[in-house]
């Protein structure tokens, strides 16, 4: 075949998207290859032009599924990229290479429903007024309302026999010829021609009964024209196959849920199966069921000492700093660089391990307990996901979703040992959860479906024995003795109901069922001696944890958890007679602590500060471990008090210096607010503010303001009736003394992006919204709202930012298209005072890492694709200075009242860099 990478040096000068896709048609060298040879190429060695060529034939069709979907451009552009980072993890395992355009509508169908049940799930967590069943059961796959022709048109398609879907996507939604079908599906013209009559009067028998009217000749099936795709959109597609590390976490989780989806189907294709086949890649994309046996049995097979995918291990140096910073605020001690979402401790308490899957900045590395120093970066692609330690310490089990893969190494030098595969790569074996056995002989792992849990045999990866629930598994746990298996979770498909099964792991016999808790299982751990399982569950406020007679099953003690609808972990001490737990986050509940109860009454003994994942007890009960936000902590259990030194526990988004430069502000991601002393670099307070929400500095630097939830307001989304949101409230504090001041009156809106003016008698609020979007003026003294203007229109409102000036307010608006995957937007300037719209636009607002001085005469801009930090007269807009970025890429920026320049990381902490030598005037 042609290979489509030749004469790319004549085309170097071109940007990366423009130049790839010149060199493919222009010169003809993908023109005529098939979906096949690209496909092959791609999969035999990462081709980034043949992907390219794939991405610019198909997307357009992709994107059109999408968008037909969902109605939330943003939600669709997410669902897109997944696509084809589905296409990008499947290209060597994909059987029907010559039809993969009716193979991508499937998978595109599927992520896009995906992403709208997600969206679906959002809104109802914000519905606080529906009430919650007793033992709620989450409905993750209840759609919208299905009075859309686009979207059920696709869902039709999907539905079709392959032989009539096949030609129906490539002429009707890629526009092909019938010559052009016929050809890539090898037969002949004539059978084109007679399978589109036939799908078309399908469709239209199936449409009549929602639309009698309607249409399913070409114009109706085409509904919105064929639109190019930008080229961004196309660049950053491409990169995100190519480099894991490039994939934001919202697009990694659509694709690996995705993914999930396809595991019975390649069970059944393996065992030869009839009843068990789908009706193509598409039909299980529609839902269509697969009639599998009770308990399939998948083939796995090992290859030890396989060649490592990408990951690495290497000794991490201490924690100086970096050159030509000059003071750190918090530590990179127990630090991650970013959420942490799975946590090991070894036996002996000295080693965590810790994860943060998928997520940006994402990165999987051992630490010290005792020092909370880094000791081994083992990951950086964002394909960890399971991790668990043997327990005879020496073995760490990592499940890598990209390699479809467990890695076994070496837990003191990361060296790996072992590599547990699948002979097809089968994402079976990339799961969130990893368990050995207590002889460390055996490893239990999920199916990606979430439906079956593998025995494996540790040494080779055989499977041992397969237990099979039929639902959705949302936790497990191994008895001390290794001879019983505990897994919980909910049915979503026969009857919608939760089920917590049991089994002998030596025979792989199923025993009796365990009687379901009152508010269902989240999280399961079995007691030291043996005797008790702890189940945490999902309820109404607030949530519960059942302490059950483990062999019998009888509910011994029902424990309330305050302030939280989810218990998300729960551990024993290592004499069974406390029991920890952290809650979860659901709509407006948020209870940000880890609580210790007595396991034989239920009484609480206390709380700890934190809400935390992974609880571990070590040194024999005497200290807890877990993982809060992006921070390894350990709190003494006798106390209370933590153990770790204080600082940020997410990823640093916003940095503020006080005018007077005695003290420093910052806010992480999850919600963590801090107050340091700027000379010194001192924690002095800790509070806990809303989640992915801005604070407010007054010009004077006394007060701090944020707004946050309040479920006591409700009312109507202004876009849609449909959905209802809770209000908010803004807060207040004194910055020397962590006092609340006043108290402001609710509204009905949001307040992401808070600003007060320059004198301090007013703060500024933006509601996110399009229609009805306001922003507020509000009275600091009185605390009430002195004036309201009408901002909103036929755009989404993205965020906004005080000018420079300090009179007008800057918003960002973001147009979210019916069709089509262009992004527009367009910045309109409010004058405070009037309340009126400004003509004008100053260059200052397109940058998103942005800062002023406190006197507003300088900014403080990183310059995009690894530009430096500069620094602007606001007036001019004349470059006064540059510092090189740190390597560490900022959070987030700051500029003190000397000049001092703080950059904010993923880490959690903030570095001071002294500032840049002005420019000295030419002849000067």
């Amino acid at each position: 075949m042609r290979h489509v990478d030749q004469h790319h040096h004549e085309h170097q000068s071109q940007p990366p998207a423009t130049g790839h896709l010149r060199l493919l048609f222009e010169s003809g060298t993908a023109a005529g290859v098939s979906d096949r040879e690209l496909l092959d190429q791609f999969a035999a060695r990462r081709d980034e032009l043949a992907f390219t060529a794939l991405v610019d034939r198909h997307g357009p069709m992709v994107q059109r599924v999408c968008h037909a979907v969902l109605h939330d451009h943003h939600d669709a552009q997410d669902a897109f990229q997944a696509t084809f980072l589905v296409l990008a993890r499947s290209a060597d395992s994909i059987r029907r290479r010559d039809s993969l355009a009716s193979w991508l509508h499937g998978v595109a169908l599927r992520v896009a429903r995906r992403a709208r049940s997600d969206s679906s799930r959002r809104h109802r967590h914000e519905q606080a007024s529906a009430a919650l069943r007793e033992s709620t059961a989450p409905d993750e796959t209840a759609p919208r309302d299905r009075d859309d022709l686009a979207s059920l048109l696709h869902d039709e398609i999907a539905r079709l026999p392959e032989r009539f879907r096949a030609p129906l996507v490539l002429c009707h939604l890629q526009g092909r010829t019938y010559e052009e079908a016929a050809h890539l599906l090898d037969c002949p013209v004539g059978t084109i021609k007679s399978r589109l009559s036939t799908a078309r009067e399908r469709l239209r028998h199936r449409l009549s009964r929602h639309y009698p009217a309607v249409l399913t000749g070409p114009a109706a099936l085409a509904l919105d024209p064929v639109r190019p795709l930008p080229a961004s959109l196309l660049q950053a597609v491409v990169r995100s196959a190519i480099d894991a590390s490039s994939v934001p976490a919202a697009i990694a989780r659509l694709a690996h849920d995705a993914l999930a989806t396809m595991l019975p189907h390649r069970i059944a294709g393996r065992l030869g199966i009839a009843a068990a086949l789908l009706i193509g890649t598409a039909a299980l994309a529609a839902g269509a069921i697969a009639l599998a046996p009770a308990k399939p049995r998948p083939a796995l097979a090992s290859q030890q000492a396989g060649p490592p995918v990408r990951p690495f291990a290497r000794p991490i140096d201490d924690d100086p700093l970096p050159a030509g910073a000059s003071l750190r605020f918090g530590t990179t001690r127990y630090r991650h660089p970013s959420t942490i979402e799975s946590l090991a401790i070894s036996p002996d308490g000295k080693i965590a391990v810790a994860g943060s899957g998928t997520r940006v900045h994402t990165a999987l590395r051992t630490y010290d307990l005792a020092t909370g120093r880094a000791l081994l970066d083992l990951d950086r692609t964002g394909s960890a996901e399971g991790i668990a330690v043997s327990p005879d310490g020496k073995t760490l089990a990592i499940a890598m979703n990209w390699s479809h893969s467990i890695q076994l190494r070496d837990l003191h030098t990361g060296a790996e040992t072992a590599q547990i595969r699948s002979p097809e790569a089968d994402p079976g074996l990339a799961s969130n959860l990893l368990i050995f056995t207590p002889d460390g002989n055996g490893l239990v792992t999920k199916s990606t479906d979430g439906k079956s849990l593998f025995l494996l045999v540790a040494a080779t990866g055989k499977v041992r024995h397969i237990f099979w629930t039929g639902g959705t598994i949302f936790a497990a746990a191994l008895s001390p003795d290794g001879k019983t298996l505990v897994a919980g979770g909910f049915d979503y498909q026969n009857g919608k109901e939760w089920f917590l099964q049991r089994w002998e792991t030596t025979t792989g016999r199923e025993l009796a069922p365990l009687p379901i808790p009152k508010g269902g299982i989240r999280s399961i751990a079995w007691s030291p001696d043996g005797k008790l399982l702890a189940i945490g569950g999902e309820s109404r406020k607030p949530a519960p944890i059942a302490l059950l007679d483990a062999a019998t099953g009888k509910v011994l003690v029902t424990i309330p958890f305050p302030g939280s609808t989810i218990v998300r972990t729960v551990a024993f001490s290592p004499d069974s007679r406390t029991l920890a737990a952290s809650g979860g986050w659901t709509g407006s509940v948020f209870d940000s602590t880890t609580r210790l109860f007595d396991t034989a009454t239920g009484a609480e003994r206390r709380k700890l500060d934190g809400q935390a994942i992974g609880l571990h007890f070590t040194d024999d009960g005497a200290t807890l471990v877990g993982a809060v936000g992006g921070t390894i902590r350990r709190w003494d259990v006798a106390t209370g008090r933590s153990l770790v030194p204080e600082g940020g526990d997410s990823s640093v988004d916003q940095v503020a210096a006080t005018p007077d430069g005695r003290r420093l502000v910052t806010r992480g991601g999850d919600g963590d607010a801090h107050i340091w002393d700027a000379r010194t670099g001192e924690h002095l307070l800790r509070l806990t503010v809303s989640y992915q929400r801005g604070l407010a500095l007054s010009p004077d630097g006394r007060f701090l303001a944020w707004a946050e939830r309040d479920d006591s307001i409700q009312f109507r989304d202004p876009d849609d009736a449909r959905i209802t949101h809770e209000g908010s409230r803004l807060r207040m504090i004194d910055v020397a003394t962590g006092k609340p001041v006043g108290r402001f009156d609710g509204f009905e809106g949001d307040g992401h992006d808070l600003d007060f003016t320059d004198g301090g008698e007013a703060l500024i609020s933006v509601d996110h919204y399009r229609r009805d979007a306001n922003i507020r003026i509000w009275d600091v003294a009185t605390g009430r709202v002195t004036r309201t203007v009408a901002a909103g229109g036929p755009y989404a409102v993205s965020r906004s930012r005080l000018a420079p000036d300090g009179k007008s307010l800057a918003v960002l608006y973001v147009e979210q298209p019916a069709t089509g995957l262009a992004v527009r937007q367009v910045v309109k300037l409010w004058d405070i005072r009037t309340g009126q719209e400004i003509e004008r636009v100053r260059p200052w607002f397109d940058d998103d890492i942005v800062a002023y001085s406190p006197d507003r005469e300088t900014a403080a801009v990183l310059v995009p694709n690894g530009g430096p930090i500069q620094l602007h007269d606001t007036a001019t807009w004349q470059v006064l200075g540059e510092h090189p970025a740190p390597t560490d890429r900022p959070t987030a920026l700051a500029l003190g009242p000397d000049g001092r320049i703080y950059t904010g990381s993923s880490d959690g902490t903030v570095l001071a860099w002294e500032p840049p030598p002005r420019p000295v005037a030419p002849g000067k």
